[in-house]
């Protein structure tokens, strides 16, 4: 039986950091009983449409998911496990938390609840950098809830944010990056570049030359950097922002990485998921969508069912696209076998036939100049996937190969 991941949404914060532009809303109040009715139908309608699987893994993402009370989380993972049996026992179920919304009883109740994993927004090492970000932690309590979280959970991730205008000299970062290594000393940990997305706070100030980014070659450098410290503490970087111990790599991260089915539940959640045509040997592979406003989601699924806003079928070419988009940011990449079976299983219009023919020349003469390696991975499986020194190009890298 096929396997599907799900991904929870829980849109609220206490408050919204500048560099965010995720589906988050800051509260006064919460109606939690009206929220679990909606994850409840939105998730029978997601199971109607999916077929017969097995939960591979769950995540509750936001938002703030630890503002959820723990009640709420098993009644979720309840009804999962009751619509989707796991695939194997136990699956990996991350829950990520802030430091300022997280203590020990709630801990405990999230792993009775049937958490495995939790994920925890330390962000900085440095307090006038939370200060900066509109992080309402301290370093002091991010150390205390990480050191928590370990004595009851034995997989604890977190996310660090670098690359902006305080890491303009390189020192600065690699010292927080090892400082927050050896004294955290978790097993996996997501290290992502700051980004400017527009509407937020930190593009407003972007804007009004409060201060100046690093540009491409210093990012590029601390990139590098980056890996050499995380290898010098034996943390691997498996994915472009994700570094862990052997065994601990995100498995429901790779579920996206890997090109596989899965369910978005809640405001603004998106999902992928393979549904069965009549007269088609083949599933077809659809894009789900959910409103972004949270009122507007209740009412949809109160009125038809769901809250998807749009549901979308991709065509061949979108999805060896995404295919490929999300395959690449891999260190291990793609097995060219799976490209041949998607090209097998695929029967495109004569000019997406002469698109495809052309891709492997194009990979071609990527190897020729070291962007891209062709390599045998375990077992003999030849990998395509991007050189180190290409790594921050991939979304480049793809659309030459596909357009």
């Amino acid at each position: 039986m096929d396997e599907i991941s799900l991904y929870i949404h829980w849109p609220y914060c206490v408050s919204k950091c500048i560099y965010c532009d995720f589906n988050s809303y800051s509260f006064s109040s919460i109606d939690y009983a009206s929220m679990e009715l909606a994850y409840i139908k939105e998730m029978e309608y997601a199971a109607s449409i999916s077929g017969q699987r097995r939960l591979r893994t769950l995540f509750f993402g936001g938002g703030t998911p630890s503002l959820m009370p723990p009640y709420l989380v098993h009644n979720i993972l309840k009804k999962a496990k009751n619509l989707w049996s796991p695939a194997h026992t136990p699956i990996e179920i991350t829950l990520e938390c802030n430091p300022e919304s997280t203590n020990e009883q709630k801990l405990i109740d999230y792993k009775n609840a049937g958490v495995t994993r939790i994920s925890i927004g330390v962000q900085s090492m440095r307090d006038e950098i939370l200060k900066f970000m509109g992080r309402i932690h301290s370093v002091g309590s991010a150390i205390d809830a990480v050191a928590c979280a370990k004595g009851i959970f034995d997989n604890v991730s977190i996310d660090m944010i670098y690359a902006h205008h305080f890491h303009k000299a390189p020192s600065c970062w690699t010292d927080e990056l090892s400082k927050a290594i050896e004294t955290l000393r978790v097993p996996h940990m997501s290290l992502y570049q700051i980004s400017y997305p527009k509407g937020t706070k930190i593009f407003r100030q972007l804007q009004e030359g409060k201060f100046m980014p690093l540009d491409e070659n210093e990012v590029a450098d601390l990139y590098r950097s980056t890996d050499i410290v995380t290898e010098r503490f034996g943390l691997q970087r498996y994915e472009v922002s994700n570094y862990s111990m052997p065994g601990y790599e995100s498995e429901h991260n790779k579920s996206y990485w890997e090109y596989r089915d899965y369910i978005g539940i809640g405001p603004g959640a998106h999902g992928r998921i393979s549904i069965s045509e009549p007269n088609n040997k083949f599933r077809r592979k659809f894009a789900f969508q959910a409103h972004l406003n949270v009122e507007k989601w209740k009412r949809s699924i109160r009125s038809i069912g769901h809250g998807y806003e749009t549901i979308t079928p991709l065509s061949e070419e979108q999805l060896f696209c995404e295919m490929l988009m999300m395959g690449l940011r891999m260190r291990e990449g793609i097995s060219t076998k799976k490209i041949d079976e998607f090209l097998k299983q695929t029967t495109p219009r004569e000019s997406s036939s002469e698109k495809f023919s052309e891709f492997w020349s194009k990979v071609e003469a990527l190897h020729r100049r070291g962007i891209i390696s062709m390599y045998d991975h375990r077992e003999h499986k030849q990998n395509l996937r991007v050189s180190p020194n290409s790594s921050l190009l991939i979304d480049e890298i793809a659309s030459f190969l596909i357009f």
